[in-house]
């Protein structure tokens, strides 16, 4: 579990995040005199035309008053808060459209002062116990210096030996006159309050700042919503109890659930390039929370945004993170119960061919062949609909195929009766402009050492200054991003200098500074890139690993390096390297800090004076199926009905002092721990359910973690049970290398697998059905196996749930980890 001053420093991480009560739950849905109210809040313009930024008395000239630094405008907020308000006070969502139920601040509005004082009406002055809160914030987001906090510590000064505590902030509109920001220790208090009165709250943040600085984006339409930090000191100290204590973070109360936007040192994006402009996270969840029924968990809804985000293409990484107690991921992201029974659907449109539209599609997992069922019907025949076809993420496409006789009206509502999920999106490899020879490559990696220029080994883990790339036609030199300080806007990088169609080790010698530290990116051979993600027999892939014909729709690019005898390749993930990301010393190779894909596969080389390259390509495709496997497992979904009717979730119990960990914490070098399923004292499981994990290290590698031998075992253990801990026997197991990104998946069922242990990763799994095999195990040994999905039916109650820690070398008081 994360120290609480920890969790407290980074309730707002990139200051996208949403914060819900539970404690108020039954009152707001049980009484028919239950108050919805929302404050929204979106600002564009940070620079108005004709203004400057005014350096505020006594400040120094570093950071956003450092000299010529102007205040970069959005394009999405305003846009966000329609989306927005328009979601809630839909039909769906209910909350009553008009001033006094939805408050607006937009843009010049948003001033320090005008945004402090509605937070304090709208959010915990005028409410009372019962009342359900929206506050939304789309905006730029930064940094505050605040020498005595316990914020993420910066080198300011660039020399390494006085790092400096910053605070996140929410920057408001009259920030460039010298305006405060909103501070985190000020949301917190706000928010705490809030709970305190029982105020069912829901804070919705779509903003960021930048742990370096606004790098990455594959698309200049891409903007980073971060401004430089604002370098006046604070020097205040956490916030404390009379006893001492740290008070408690807002989401560490079983009121409050967070779910982030991105990661505290990501940057979060809006696509100027949409139409209208949105901000990426906002899209993600208002497209989500549209598709999936009003009463889907929280757990649920997160998983969606962020699989959406992943799958984006031309941004750079930015990952969300959802932390809040296992009770209350269970609820909706607005409150109230979690579905319960069968997925519901309602029928949108009859359409003149007398097939139907229904209001769910890919995002709910529904697949061509599922069918639903009218709930009621007036003429006593209950129509009988089946998906022929989606409709994106939202909508469905159906068939009546009932008896004779049952009508289907606009409005009518069906539940599920078969499921068959839809097939598993690919993941994309770009091998990049293989049209040079194996002999050309060697020469010009030849040309490049004769140089005597310094050739980093491992650009996922060595710092390097430069890249020598071939762009299909010409070898170009593109200087490295230079680090700026945090929230700094950063510099675009220079054009690419054009080095020919050859490399000449003399020219490379005198083009490239002293001290320069070069990437030579080695392109793939032209005899090597045919034989790579190939088809299989039938002309089907034969995996979910395809080919993209653009780099900015890949998750993963080829890349190369010379090597000690020869060259070697490796997938490196297409948003780390566009952010220029590098595995954190001390970590497993090719393992991210803050992402459960890998930074980059192992090398697969082709030695000098070895002209066969199948071997290369062997191992290749074999990184490219891991993957597959990998992106199928964090992919899975279960069903609603599924993933809401087991109320116990995954934990890490630590011990010694017992301690339970959180989604999203940290585990350090040799801690041990046991696997736990926890609960609330109200969790009642009327079904026992089949319990497994999955663990899969930060390298992709999967293993069932328990049970670890025999069938497992039924929990709760009594029919109608409820214990708040459930520890798994025999689960214990310490925290070794690598260190990264870990994650562990609870998958739940309603009758036994019959071979767990067909589940781990290791080899390469074609999947297929085996003899005595459910079609549960076939959709779970498919993702195992990183194929394609099933036109099968599955079963509808079982879950899968996902719990994802951040593991480090060293112990918790010494870890490189903030």
């Amino acid at each position: 579990m994360r120290d609480s001053r920890l969790v407290a420093v980074l309730l707002l991480p990139c200051l996208a995040f949403v914060v819900a009560s539970t404690t108020a739950q039954t009152a707001a849905t049980s009484s028919p005199a239950a108050r919805k109210f929302a404050l929204l809040i979106g600002i564009d313009t940070y620079e108005p035309s004709g203004s400057t930024v005014t350096q505020p008395a006594g400040s120094p000239a570093q950071g956003r008053f450092a000299g010529g630094v102007s205040f970069s405008n959005l394009t999405a907020p305003k846009n966000d808060v329609t989306a927005m308000r328009e979601l809630l006070t839909s039909e769906k969502f209910g909350f009553p459209n008009d001033p006094e139920h939805v408050h607006v601040l937009l843009d010049r509005e948003a001033t320090h002062d005008a945004v402090m004082a509605a937070l304090e009406k709208y959010v915990v002055s005028d409410r009372k116990a019962g009342d359900t809160v929206v506050l939304y914030v789309s905006s730029h987001g930064s940094l505050r210096v605040n020498s005595k906090g316990d914020g993420q510590a910066y080198d300011l000064d660039g020399q390494g030996d006085h790092p400096t505590p910053l605070d996140n902030t929410i920057v408001v509109a009259d920030a460039y006159r010298g305006a405060d920001d909103i501070t985190n220790r000020e949301l917190r208090r706000i928010f705490n309050r809030a709970a305190d009165r029982h105020v069912n709250l829901i804070a919705i943040f779509d903003s960021c700042h930048s742990g370096g600085q606004a790098r990455g984006a594959a698309s200049p339409k891409m903007i980073a919503r971060s401004l430089p930090y604002d370098p006046r000191d604070l020097k205040l100290p956490p916030d404390t109890n009379p006893d001492g204590s740290l008070v408690a973070a807002p989401e560490d109360r079983e009121e409050v659930l967070v779910l982030s936007a991105a990661q505290k040192d990501q940057s979060a994006f809006e696509d100027d390039d949409a139409n209208p402009p949105h901000g990426l996270f906002t899209r993600a969840l208002v497209d989500t929370l549209k598709a999936l029924p009003a009463d889907a968990p929280a757990n649920d809804v997160f998983k969606r945004v962020y699989v959406s985000i992943e799958n984006l293409p031309g941004t750079s990484d930015q990952q969300p993170a959802i932390d809040g107690t296992p009770a209350r991921r269970m609820r909706p992201v607005f409150g109230g119960a979690a579905a319960k029974g069968e997925l519901h659907a309602t029928v949108t449109t009859i359409r003149d061919n007398g097939t139907v539209v229904l209001d769910i599609g890919a995002a709910a997992d529904i697949g061509p062949g599922s069918e639903f069922r009218q709930i009621n019907a007036g003429d006593g025949q209950k129509a009988v609909l089946r998906v022929k076809q989606q409709l994106g993420l939202a909508r469905s496409i159906a068939e009546v195929v009932s008896a004779t006789g049952a009508s289907v009206h606009a409005g009518d509502t069906v539940e599920r009766i078969k499921w068959v999920t839809p097939m598993l999106p690919d993941l994309a490899f770009y091998v990049g402009p293989a049209n040079l020879t194996l002999a050309q490559v060697r020469e010009a990696v030849a040309a490049v050492r004769n140089s005597r220029i310094v050739l980093v080994a491992d650009p996922s883990y060595d710092p390097w200054t430069h890249e020598i790339r071939w762009n299909g036609s010409t070898w170009q030199l593109q200087e490295h991003d230079r680090l700026a300080l945090p929230g700094a806007i950063s510099p675009p990088r220079g054009t690419p200098a054009a080095l020919g169609a050859t490399l000449n080790p003399d020219t490379l010698a005198h083009t490239l500074p002293k001290g320069s530290i070069v990437w030579l990116n080695v392109p793939l051979p032209a005899e090597l890139a045919p034989s790579l993600i190939p088809l299989a027999a039938n002309g089907e892939v034969e995996s979910g690993a395809a080919r993209a014909l653009d780099p900015s729709h890949a998750f993963y690019v080829a890349a190369g390096v010379p090597a000690a005898n020869g060259v070697a390749y490796m997938w490196y993930r297409r948003s780390g390297l566009d952010a220029q990301e590098r595995t954190p010393a001390g970590f497993g190779r090719g393992c991210s800090a803050g992402s459960p894909y890998p930074l980059r596969t192992e090398w697969a080389s082709i030695p000098d004076g070895v002209p066969a390259l199948d071997e290369t390509a062997t191992k290749l495709n074999t990184s490219a199926k891991r993957l597959a496997k990998l992106h199928a497992w964090l992919d899975l979904q279960s069903s609603i009905e599924g993933s809401s009717a087991f109320e116990y979730s995954l934990a890490l119990q630590r011990a010694g002092d017992s301690t339970t960990s959180k989604d999203g914490g940290d585990t350090f070098d040799k801690e041990r721990y046991s696997l736990a399923l926890t609960g609330s004292h109200d969790a009642i499981v009327d079904t026992p359910r089949w319990v497994y994990v999955l663990g899969i290290d930060c390298q992709g590698r999967g293993q069932i973690l328990w049970p670890i031998h025999g069938p497992g075992g039924r929990f709760p253990a009594t029919e109608g049970g409820a214990l708040d801990v459930i520890p798994l026997p025999g689960s214990n197991f310490h925290i070794t290398p690598p260190f990264g990104t870990d994650t562990y998946i609870l998958i739940t069922t309603s009758s036994p697998l019959t071979a767990p242990e067909a589940l781990n990763f290791d080899g390469v799994v074609r999947g297929g059905m085996r003899g005595g095999e459910s079609s549960l195990e076939s959709l779970l040994r498919s993702a195992s196996a990183g194929t394609r999905g099933q036109e099968s039916e599955v079963p509808t109650n079982w879950s899968v749930q996902t719990v994802q820690m951040h593991s480090h070398p060293g112990k918790p008081s010494d870890s490189p980890h903030p």
